[in-house]
């Protein structure tokens, strides 16, 4: 499969040198390529939800251009408005404490264990589902069209432009044509659209009570009474409002032309005085100013924005492939570095559904984080990453907690957590440790990608004590001469931690990653670590059984 994949690029390749070079110099047509790889919607297709957004907070909508039938697309693409520091607990009534859900574990490396698990009755079963239920990020607010029906919608026409990261719809309504062209600023939490509608119709921005489920777009409506949106502010076209839902609140900047804005009952109204009028509506964590944004010039910085991520780069061009898988493998690669850009590179690990809608509760899982953001250095955009990497820094005490709780030295790196680096309760995911080698792997990448003594400085701390951890984590088996690897689920999450030794993969990137953070001493004009190499020289083999990695070296196959 893999060389079959190979040969396939190397096709691409080969026609794409042979079809857009001259004297020896290739040049790839950077707007048409987006242009033409630009999602087009022409129906009502609640999987073809299209978003806008900056890494850090990201905005889904509908054909309407706006957020108009969420119900509707509930089960589809959610309607999502959400951002990396939007999150949401429901009281804490009974006094749950991480501690209450700890088992203890011996896996022959000298001391008791504890992890943090899921019980099946009782107190403890109470505790570890509010924990891991707790907290779950939080859609921040629904805008669309008023009172709208979809089945009144025609001549449906909606693009994302991808060149210019902006979304253009057009479609009639009950036979009269409306315009919306959606962006989101590049450095805040802010959605603009500018409409066109004869008819005036109003917004309405609606917010959804929580649900706390694993996986929705984490709306309930049936709970409006528990929360309360109360004006702040208000100075000509710009108001600030704040939302209070439980212990948590937050702002809602709202900035209109050529509108009214209309608080009752917990949803501002926006009312149109022309016939092409816009809106912008920003969602802060504390209290905003009440500066007017100039929305044409939001637009205008967002289209530079794009301009500059899609122009600096690395891209694929297989205009020129007779392959007949070319075009959908290009549409793939153009797409997912739009959608990760937008969705994964933000100021926490991503969420695995990224800003759209929740998924595990809307937590991150940090074995995940590897396949969401390595790429961003490879593509030539190291900033992409370097923007979540510092949370690790936080996160790092949290960490040391598991670690010392563990037995174990340095810090070890928890699978599903939130911006907090509390640990969810897991009978799986705690005994993870492919997650831990990542932050290495990924430093190594910005350094590489950079070549700055500044990475080796901020991130120099943080490879040592991960280190640490997978240096303590091993087992030295006297008889054989050989360090093994126990105690763990591996990644496939197929087999039991008691009973698992060896698993493969995570072999290898122990070798990988202690190596690597013997390379960061090295740089930093240190001395090698003499029990590190011990380990690299002497970690067990990978066994195969019938000239095929087994799972582990304890499973069958």
């Amino acid at each position: 499969m893999l060389s079959a994949i190979l040969l396939f690029l190397l096709n691409c390749t080969l026609y794409m040198v042979n079809g857009t070079c001259k004297d020896g110099k290739c040049k790839i047509d950077r707007p048409a390529l987006l242009q033409r790889n630009s999602p087009v919607v022409t129906s009502i297709d609640t999987l073809s939800s299209l978003s806008v957004g900056n890494g850090e907070f990201a905005f889904t909508c509908d054909v309407t251009g706006l957020q108009t039938f969420p119900q509707l697309y509930s089960h589809g693409v959610p309607l999502g408005t959400m951002a990396q520091w939007g999150w949401h607990s429901f009281p804490n009534t009974q006094d749950y404490e991480p501690d209450e859900v700890l088992k203890a574990y011996d896996f022959g490396r000298g001391s008791q264990e504890w992890y943090s698990c899921q019980f099946k009755q009782g107190r403890q079963k109470s505790a570890s589902d509010y924990l891991r239920a707790n907290p779950h990020r939080l859609h921040l607010g629904y805008i669309g069209f008023t009172d709208m029906k979809h089945k009144k919608i025609e001549q449906i026409h909606q693009q994302l432009n991808l060149y210019d990261g902006t979304i253009n719809s057009s479609f009639l309504y009950e036979g009269k044509a409306i315009g919306v062209t959606t962006s989101c600023h590049p450095d805040k939490d802010m959605v603009s659209a500018s409409i066109s509608d004869t008819k005036k119709h109003t917004v309405t921005i609606r917010f959804a009570y929580p649900t706390g489920q694993h996986s929705d777009d984490a709306s309930d409506w049936t709970k409006s009474h528990l929360q309360r949106v109360t004006l702040l502010s208000s100075h000509g076209n710009c108001s600030v409002y704040k939302r209070e839902l439980d212990a948590q609140c937050y702002y809602i900047k709202v900035h209109t032309a050529n509108a009214v804005q209309n608080l009752r009952e917990n949803e501002i109204t926006l009312s149109p005085s022309a016939d092409s009028w816009s809106l912008s509506v920003e969602f802060t964590a504390t209290q905003p100013d009440t500066t007017s944004p100039d929305i044409e010039e939001s637009i205008s910085a967002t289209r530079d924005y794009w301009h500059t991520y899609w122009n600096k780069g690395g891209m694929v061009d297989f205009s020129k492939c007779t392959d007949a898988r070319a075009k959908e493998l290009e549409r793939r690669v153009v797409l997912s570095q739009y959608l990760t850009a937008i969705q994964c590179a933000g100021s926490t690990p991503p969420q695995e559904t990224g800003l759209t809608y929740n998924s595990w509760f809307g937590k991150f899982h940090l074995e995940m984080t590897w396949w969401h953001q390595a790429h961003f250095p490879l593509w030539g955009h190291p900033e992409m990453l370097a923007r979540t990497l510092p949370w690790y820094k936080t996160a790092s005490a949290k960490a040391r907690e598991i670690a010392e709780r563990q037995g174990l030295e340095g810090v070890r790196w928890m699978k599903m957590t939130d911006p907090s680096a509390e640990e969810a309760p897991s009978n799986v995911g705690s005994f993870l440790i492919w997650q831990q080698p990542h932050i290495i792997y990924m430093c190594e990448l910005l350094y590489r990608s950079t070549h700055s003594q500044q990475v080796l400085s901020d991130y120099a701390d943080i490879i040592d004590q991960t280190a640490q951890m997978m240096a303590s984590y091993v087992t030295y088996d006297s008889i054989a001469h050989r360090y093994t690897l126990q105690g763990c689920i591996p990644a496939q999450e197929t087999l039991k931690a008691a009973e698992t030794i060896n698993p493969p993969f995570e072999l290898s990137y122990w070798h990988f990653g202690l190596s690597i953070a013997q390379q960061w001493r090295e740089r930093l004009g240190q001395s090698r670590n003499a029990k590190w190499d011990d380990i690299i020289q002497h970690l067990s083999p990978l066994c195969e059984k019938d000239g095929v990695y087994a799972a582990a070296e304890t499973a069958d196959s």
